[in-house]
């Protein structure tokens, strides 16, 4: 039997770590001295820091914030032909196989444009960071423009494909670019109100997607 006071190691009841190492470990903490010469207390140019930061978050930007009305229309027109593009190609299935040849080949259009778009949105929120928004917003209309263009002028099923993969490109960038910035310039407390409205602008066009593109196929063709 041992002394009752000393025990020889962890029990069902009693810590995992010793009671001395236990005590060794308070003490060292009570005596290190934070940065700004005080005892257990934070660092307060680190505290400041994260308030500021915090606060940013909550606030977004006021300044621009006021201008949404004006800005959430030439955003929202990324979001809507992101959505729209998503099946527009769909209801011209048909005669795009026709005009090419390639009727085997058409459930490739609408994969092509999904696998970019779907690949490239976490890209995008990370260039943001290092580019700057409106760089990479930017850089997402002139992609997308650019796939929309060569699906108009491409003469076979391999050229609408790569067209629609550069498209989809753009779009995911569009899709992701937009989100982001909402986030940094709305307030926390009407973030979710804007961010309905994106949404809206998504589902329009969706929702159009399709039967603009039969209507489009039907009448001026679908390489328009």
């Amino acid at each position: 039997m041992r002394d009752g006071g000393a025990q020889a190691g962890p029990r069902e009841t009693s810590p995992l770590l010793g009671g001395s190492t236990v005590a060794a470990r308070d003490s060292a903490d009570a005596e290190t001295p934070a940065s700004n010469g005080t005892f257990g207390q934070p660092n307060g140019a680190a505290t400041d820091s994260a308030e500021a930061a915090d606060s940013e978050t909550r606030e977004g930007l006021p300044e621009v914030a006021a201008k949404l009305p004006i800005l959430v229309p030439a955003i929202g027109i990324g979001i809507f032909l992101c959505a729209l593009d998503q099946l527009l190609a769909v209801a011209t299935y048909a005669k795009i196989g026709s005009d090419l040849n390639a009727l085997n080949s058409t459930s490739w259009i609408a994969t092509a444009y999904f696998l970019t778009l779907t690949s490239f949105q976490p890209l995008y929120g990370k260039l943001s960071d290092i580019f700057g928004r409106k760089e990479c917003l930017l850089f997402s209309y002139l992609v997308f423009g650019l796939g929309c263009l060569g699906c108009g002028l491409a003469r076979d099923m391999t050229q609408l494909v790569v067209a629609r993969a550069i498209g989809g490109i753009g779009g995911g960038g569009m899709n992701a670019v937009v989100s982001i910035l909402m986030t940094d310039i709305v307030p926390l407390r009407d973030r979710g109100v804007w961010q309905g409205y994106i949404n809206i602008i998504f589902a329009a066009g969706t929702a159009t997607g399709a039967p603009l593109g039969g209507l489009l196929a039907d009448s001026v063709g679908w390489r328009w």
